[in-house]
C-alpha cells in the first residue's frame, strides 16, 4: 500500500469517526432535549459573549504564532503582520470537509514572501506538533480520574506516560530546530519555538476558561474542564478529515464531563461551544479581511 492510498484510507477512517461522534451527540442530544434546552436557556448572552471575545483573542495569540514560526525557519525577513492577518483569513477554511484547507490556504499565500515550500511544511508540521504538545500537557492532568478505564481502559496508562512523552518530544523538537537552522541568529533559533509554545499554552487556558463560562452555573471545577476541553481538541484535531474536529471533539466532552455536570448540561455547553467557536473564527476571517483590505490600500 503506497503512501497516496494510506492517506486516503486514514481521511475515510477519520470521516467515519467524525460522523460517528456527530451521530452519537445527536442521538443523546435527542434523547435528553427536554434538560438540554433548559441547560441552554440558563446559559446567559452575556456568558455567551465573554466567551466569544475570549476565543477570538486566543484566536488573535495562534494567528501570531505561524509568522514567528516562519521567522524561525526563514528568517527575520518574514514580515509579522500580512502572515498574521493570512492566519485569521485561513481560518474558516477548516470546516470545509477534509479539514486541511486552511493549511492548503496558508502554504500558497505564505510563498508571496518567497518562503521556501520546504520550510514552510516543517513550519506548519511544527506548529501542529506544539499545539499537540501544549493540549496534551493540560490532558493528561486527567490520569489519575476513574471515569478514564470506563472509556478505554489504555487511557489512564496511556496519560500518565503522556506528561513526559511530551516533554521528551519538545525537547527533541526544540534541539532539533536550534541544530538545523544554524544559519539564523542565536536568538531566533532558540527563542522561537518556546514562544510559541507560551502562546500555545495561552490559547488553551483561555478558549477553557471560554468553554467553562459556558457550562450552566459552572458546576465543574475549571482544572477538569481544561482538561476534558484539551483532550476533546486533540482528538478531534487529530483524527484525519474532520473538519474543524466537528463530532469527535463534542462527543469527547459528552463522554468527559456528563457524569460530573449532568447529560443536558453537557450537551449543552459542548453545542454552544460549537457555535462560539464558529463565530468566533467568522469574526477572526473578518478581521483579517479588513486589515488585509487597509494593508492593500495603504501599500
Amino acid at each position: 500500500m503506497n503512501g497516496a492510498s494510506s492517506g486516503r484510507w486514514l481521511r475515510w477512517i477519520g470521516r467515519a469517526a467524525a460522523s460517528v461522534g456527530l451521530v452519537f451527540v445527536i442521538w443523546r442530544a435527542v434523547h435528553a432535549w427536554d434538560g438540554m434546552r433548559n441547560a441552554l436557556m440558563a446559559t446567559s448572552l452575556t456568558a455567551v459573549g465573554v466567551a466569544t471575545l475570549l476565543y477570538v483573542c486566543g484566536a488573535l495569540l495562534l494567528a501570531l504564532s505561524w509568522p514567528l514560526l516562519l521567522r524561525a525557519f526563514a528568517g527575520s525577513q518574514v514580515p509579522i503582520r500580512p502572515l498574521l492577518v493570512l492566519h485569521l483569513q485561513s481560518q474558516l477554511s477548516k470546516y470545509l470537509p477534509g479539514g486541511i484547507f486552511h493549511f492548503a490556504h496558508r502554504h500558497l499565500a505564505s510563498r508571496s514572501w518567497d518562503v521556501p515550500h520546504r520550510r514552510l511544511l516543517l513550519a506548519t508540521a511544527t506548529e501542529s506538533a506544539l499545539l499537540v504538545i501544549a493540549a496534551g500537557l493540560i490532558a493528561s492532568t486527567l490520569g489519575g480520574q476513574p471515569r478514564l478505564a470506563t472509556l478505554a481502559h489504555w487511557l489512564p496508562t496511556a496519560l500518565a506516560w503522556l506528561p513526559g512523552s511530551l516533554l521528551v518530544a519538545w525537547l527533541l523538537v526544540w534541539i532539533w530546530h536550534g541544530y538545523w537552522a544554524r544559519w539564523l541568529r542565536k536568538s531566533i533559533r532558540w527563542v522561537s519555538l518556546p514562544v510559541v509554545t507560551l502562546l500555545d499554552l495561552v490559547f488553551f487556558v483561555v478558549a477553557s476558561i471560554a468553554f467553562w463560562l459556558l457550562l450552566p452555573y459552572q458546576v465543574a471545577p475549571l482544572a477538569e474542564t481544561a482538561a476534558w476541553l484539551c483532550l476533546a481538541w486533540m482528538a478531534g484535531y487529530l483524527v484525519p478529515g474532520a473538519p474543524g474536529g466537528l463530532g469527535v471533539r463534542e462527543a469527547v466532552l459528552l463522554l468527559g464531563l456528563a457524569p460530573t455536570v449532568g447529560e443536558p448540561s453537557a450537551l449543552a455547553a459542548a453545542l454552544s461551544y460549537r457555535m462560539v467557536t464558529v463565530v468566533a473564527d467568522a469574526v477572526c476571517a473578518g478581521l483579517g479581511h479588513t486589515w488585509g483590505s487597509g494593508q492593500v490600500a495603504s501599500s
